[in-house]
């Protein structure tokens, strides 16, 4: 593993730990788990189980009183998401895979930019690019969340079988931190994980 692969994660995680966190509501039934920004419907409460935990950073503008969004509130996220963010994440992502990092650093927020100003930020940031370029991975469809700030997308990526090691077929998500900067969505950070197909 090189340095850049390796700090890239430590970047994102230390840019995520800089924000405050706030009281999120974990619903397990049946033996999945969801967190939400609201109290679990009833339906969870009489089949499986209710607690408040910490949840992801960065929620605050997010958030009414007391933890509870109404439906019309909820709806008016979803919309956000569809007209605002969803395709600042698309432009960005394909800015960074198409090592077009000025475009890229337009649409970052102000830690990120100040990272990116640095040789040794805009390396990783640039390392980062390449590599997801190189995979030729694409950004599918964006997986249902009730955290508006922090968007999940299904993946696509085309390896290239001669590097590629055997192992089980696994599905690539992109995690994606999104910031509010003078009422204007920007992007903080991309990561990648994934998941074994069964």
């Amino acid at each position: 593993m090189n340095l850049q692969n390796l700090l890239t994660p430590i970047l994102t995680a230390a840019v995520m730990l800089a924000s405050p966190a706030h009281a999120a509501f974990k619903c397990v039934v049946e033996g999945k788990t969801t967190y939400q920004e609201r109290p679990c419907d009833d339906d969870v409460k009489k089949k499986g189980s209710e607690s408040v935990v910490a949840e992801p950073p960065r929620r605050a503008d997010l958030i009414s009183p007391g933890g509870v969004v109404s439906k019309e509130e909820n709806a008016k996220r979803s919309a956000r998401v569809k007209s605002e963010y969803e395709p600042l994440v698309r432009n960005a992502f394909a800015a960074i895979t198409q090592g077009r990092m000025m475009d890229y650093r337009d649409m970052t927020c102000l830690r990120t930019r100040q990272m990116l100003s640095k040789p040794q930020g805009q390396s990783v940031f640039t390392n980062d690019g390449k590599v997801w370029g190189a995979r030729k991975v694409q950004l599918s469809e964006l997986e249902p969340s009730n955290t508006p700030l922090m968007m999940t997308f299904k993946a696509t990526e085309q390896r290239d079988p001669k590097t590629t090691w055997h192992r089980l077929p696994q599905q690539l998500f992109i995690n994606v931190s999104l910031e509010i900067e003078d009422g204007k969505a920007c992007v903080s950070g991309f990561s990648e994980w994934s998941r074994d197909l069964k």
